[in-house]
């Protein structure tokens, strides 16, 4: 269970080497490796002899070979079709074609599953801890071992008969012999000297210690510590697994035996880590704390490693600490521990849940410190997935079920969101229609919406999957059929405020997005803030804006990293295309353009392949690559028809148009016309009016293609479309493209005048370039191209700056990269303009104070901190930010004037604390540290 109840930091152990089975490892793994030799190696004997151990030190010499290496512990709750789905997660298998036939039914569900086992688990390792028959022999069939090349499959169980009527390779691990046992012991008890030539000779009560561990290297591990920690000579009466452990009982304190009693109750045992033993402690008065009584429990050898911060109880230890409690005892602290236990998990996993979607959640929580991020998280999904599968009321086990299925959407896992599924569609249900939408499958994300009761839901889920279809008329119904409520209204805005970007309407747009931007902070809600942030940007480049778009970019960015959402994070990517292209870095544009593709490929997101591929050909077409533009575009309208992006379809069909001339250059611009039309987006079609207007001959009447175009662009309050409207019609006249475009001249208060400008000096340029009559009356249209990036624009008119001198808020981040476990020193500054009073040297600029409020769970010293208006670093205040988490923290300033109070404005700054204790994990066997066990 516990990624989420995690541990702050490793808990030190005494490294022992894996000892008594060394040339059984080495020719196991041989034997797999050989071409000839087994496809499935069983290693069975009883419990706690080691089997999980041999199986992680085969599995890490066939790792050495650059063999991957699958690791599946079995609780027995598992199903056929949930471990199956889980190793094709691992494998990485396609995930759009498993969402598209699971919503098509069972009989598509179940060729699908077979299809992509038989092509995706094959030629790796996969060890199948603790399999149980049949379902261990189902799943062995499933695997296709008898194919080549195949997988080589790792069985540990208990059982032998179940897997005799096999071709697999029986290999019996039994317990460790005397002498082994010793050596064993002596690498744990370490000073102890055991004689080499007889290691019971001189100490009858060491013998009986290692004897009482019956060969269980659990066991002897704990009687070398035994040896160690108290006079083993008085121990010859000791006899059997109960008094070994009685020994080391009266070793511990009163809290680690009670958590001790605590964990071996659970059945199937759990992982668990420091939070888990300080949740188990917290009913019991005056505990000295979880990590004293864990730590103690692994010095003794009670409880073993399984990866950095995680711990199991070995099956020995447990059976025989079970055996000390009474019937009634053990059903009691069975059912207590249970429920504190699945309390502690809610409480971590809401916590972590807030940062993703905050909707099904309290308003305005607690965050508690050391809250874990989604990547931690996910780690121990199918810990928690195994959790679902206990005995606990629905009502209790639902809003862990749509959190889990919801953190599964963001992270684009779609084979283990399909495997919860089943079991809890109500609750997965939101997450399953995300999925599909994410995965570019929008009837499929309809169909499964069809059931959701809940309006609001209903219209949020049908305004997004219609908003990513490109259908923006119909988003927007949807999103006006049922108003959010308060706990929808930050997601509906983001919608709605996408939504119109994408028409066109910038100034709308903008209003809806930084409202939802305040929600989303306001519920802490890292990854909808990104969205918003996100679309925010893309708002901003389309007025060309280009500073405040890479401003909210990096804050997007920032944003959608602290809720792991990588797709948001590749979409951002797209974005900067666009960025780069209006600050003209031509090479860079390309350079990001490859990178955002190969990371949408990577998440099988085949619209933002489609925009991106988009982007690409516009970049091609800037840089005068005519024919790779032409591929570009050619690939986005191949990705937009898969996916059934209607407005990306109509984007790139219209920009093929424009650069395809020839006698069907009028039907398809007609064809993009409609397409825009029905999906609600009048800048694409007033674009697509401009180029019928232009390409037309004049007898069919182009004037009035361009008075519907100018129409539709003075609606939008387009200047920059209403400009090209005018120079189009002069083109269309007798007067010829020279006297039409030199005298003009963008008004100085159009949003992205420089661009708008260049665009007009290439067009310009091209046309005197072009040979023969540009634009004869009654002939068809053979100049050049309005440059496609103008399409991207949105010439709004601009609010006037203000003329008056002000003061200026000025925040340094004094220390790079600050971490979770350091303090960030911040320096404000007010700096006032030049011909502002506070300026003049010996004008006695007045004393302010600057306070700041932490508005995410982050602490500043000093709250309050006087300061004078200046540029000089000494005459400002520095403040000290000690964050309780990592993430994206926000603080707020507000200055106001020392001598009567008066507020004189308010800022806030974002800081990025990042958590260097915690580095990226590597693949591996999971039991790989169990060695000696």
């Amino acid at each position: 269970m516990d990624d989420v109840l995690r541990a702050p930091g490793p808990v030190p152990e005494v490294p022992v080497p894996f000892v008594g089975r060394a040339r059984d490892v080495v020719r196991l793994a041989d034997e797999l490796m050989s071409a000839d030799g087994p496809d499935v190696l069983v290693l069975h004997g009883p419990a706690g002899v080691g089997k999980s151990a041999v199986a992680a030190a085969v599995a890490r010499r066939l790792a050495d070979r650059e063999l991957p290496v699958h690791w599946v512990r079995f609780t027995g709750t598992e199903t056929e079709e949930q471990v199956l789905l889980r190793l094709l997660a691992q494998h990485a298998a396609p995930r759009r074609p498993i969402v598209e036939a699971y919503t098509a039914g069972r009989e598509a569900f179940g060729r699908e599953l077979r299809r992509q086992c038989e092509a995706y688990l094959r030629d790796s390792v996969v060890v199948l801890d603790g399999a149980r028959a049949p379902l261990g022999l189902q799943i062995l069939d499933r695997l296709g071992t008898r194919r080549r090349p195949r997988a080589r499959v790792i069985v540990t169980s208990r059982q032998r008969a179940a897997w005799l009527d096999t071709d697999a390779r029986m290999h019996a691990v039994r317990p460790l012999g005397a002498r082994t046992s010793a050596k064993l012991a002596e690498r744990i008890a370490g000073p102890v000297r055991l004689p080499a030539d007889d290691p019971f000779r001189d100490d009858a009560g060491l013998r009986a210690l290692l004897r009482a561990a019956g060969g269980l290297p659990p066991l002897v591990r704990i009687a070398g510590v035994v040896a160690v920690r108290s006079s083993s000579r008085r121990f010859t009466d000791i006899t059997g697994p109960d008094g070994l452990l009685g020994i080391a009982r009266s070793l511990l304190t009163r809290d680690a035996s009670d958590l001790l009693r605590r964990l071996a109750v659970q059945d199937p045992p759990v992982p668990f880590g420091v939070r888990t033993a300080e949740t188990l402690l917290s009913d019991i008065p005056d505990h000295a704390g979880g990590a004293l009584a864990l730590a103690l429990l692994r010095e003794l050898q009670l409880i073993g490693r399984v990866s950095e911060d995680r711990f199991t109880t070995a099956a020995p230890v447990a059976e025989a600490v079970r055996g000390w409690l009474s019937p009634a005892e053990r059903r009691h602290l069975a059912l207590s521990t249970r429920r504190a236990l699945w309390q502690a998990v809610r409480a971590d996993v809401e916590d972590v849940m807030r940062l993703l979607d905050a909707r099904s959640l309290p308003k305005y929580p607690v965050v508690r410190e050391g809250r874990l991020a989604p990547d931690e998280l996910a780690a121990g999904i199918d810990d928690f997935t195994g959790l679902l599968a206990q005995p606990v009321p629905a009502h209790e086990s639902a809003p862990l079920a749509t959190f889990l299925a919801s953190l599964l959407a963001v992270r684009g896992d779609a084979h283990r969101l399909v495997a919860l599924h089943p079991a809890h569609p109500v609750a997965a249900r939101r997450a399953l229609s995300t999925a599909a939408r994410q995965l570019g499958l929008p009837r499929r994300s309809w169909q499964v919406l069809e059931t959701e009761p809940d309006p609001v839901s209903l219209a949020y889920g049908n305004a997004d999957t219609a908003y990513g279809a490109g259908l923006l008329a119909s988003a927007l119904e949807a999103l006006d059929v049922t108003p959010a409520q308060d706990t929808g209204a930050a997601w509906h805005r983001v919608v709605r405020g996408a939504t119109l970007c994408d028409q066109g309407r910038v100034a709308e747009a903008e209003a809806e997005l930084l409202r939802a931007g305040e929600l989303h902070r306001r519920d802490g809600c890292a990854r909808g803030r990104g969205w918003a942030l996100l679309h925010h940007a893309r708002a901003c480049l389309l007025a060309a804006r280009t500073n405040r778009a890479e401003h909210l970019l990096d804050q997007a960015t920032a944003a959608l990293r602290t809720a792991g959402d990588v797709r948001g994070q590749n979409w951002v990517a797209t974005e900067r295309i666009r960025l780069h292209l209006l600050l003209r870095r031509p090479d860079q544009a390309l350079e990001t353009a490859q990178r955002a593709l190969t990371a949408h490929e990577a998440a099988e997101d085949v619209r933002g392949m489609g925009w991106t591929c988009q982007y690409l050909g516009v970049a091609h077409a800037r840089a005068g690559r005519t024919a790779d533009a032409i591929v570009a575009l050619r690939a986005a309208g191949r990705y937009f028809e898969d996916c059934q992006d209607n407005l990306g379809s109509a984007w790139a069909g219209h920009r093929l148009a424009v650069m395809s001339p020839g006698p069907e250059q009028s039907d398809q611009l007609l064809a993009a016309r409609d397409a825009f039309a029905s999906s609600g987006c009048p800048l694409g079609q007033a674009w697509s009016f401009l180029e019928l207007g232009l390409r037309r001959p004049a007898d069919a009447e182009p004037e009035a293609f361009l008075g519907l175009a100018q129409r539709l662009f003075g609606g939008l309050d387009d200047l920059s479309g209403v400009l090209w409207c005018g120079i189009v019609r002069g083109l269309r006249t007798e007067a010829g493209p020279g006297r039409v475009l030199l005298p003009v001249d963008p008004a100085p208060g159009i949003s992205g005048r420089d661009q708008i400008l260049q665009d007009l000096q290439s067009f310009q340029e091209a046309l005197n370039d072009s040979p023969g009559p540009v634009g004869p009356r009654g002939g068809v249209w053979q100049g050049p191209t309005i440059p496609l990036g103008a399409r991207d624009l949105v010439g709004v008119p601009m609010t006037e700056a203000p003329t008056t001198p002000r003061c200026r808020v000025r925040l340094t981040l004094l220390d790079d990269s600050p971490t979770a476990t350091s303090t960030a020193r911040l320096r404000l500054c007010v700096v006032p303009e030049g011909s502002h009073p506070w300026s003049a040297s010996d004008g006695g600029p007045p004393w302010l104070t600057a306070v700041a409020l932490p508005l995410t769970p982050a602490s500043v010293e000093p709250p309050t901190s006087l300061l004078r208006p200046s540029g000089l670093a000494s005459h400002g205040a520095e403040f000290d930010v000690t964050a309780h988490r990592p993430g994206i923290h926000v603080i707020r300033f507000t200055i106001a004037l020392e001598r009567t109070g008066t507020v004189l404005q308010q800022v806030e700054t974002e800081l990025e604390i990042l958590d260097t204790d915690r580095p990226g994990r590597r693949a591996a066997p999971e039991a790989a540290a169990q060695r000696g066990w």
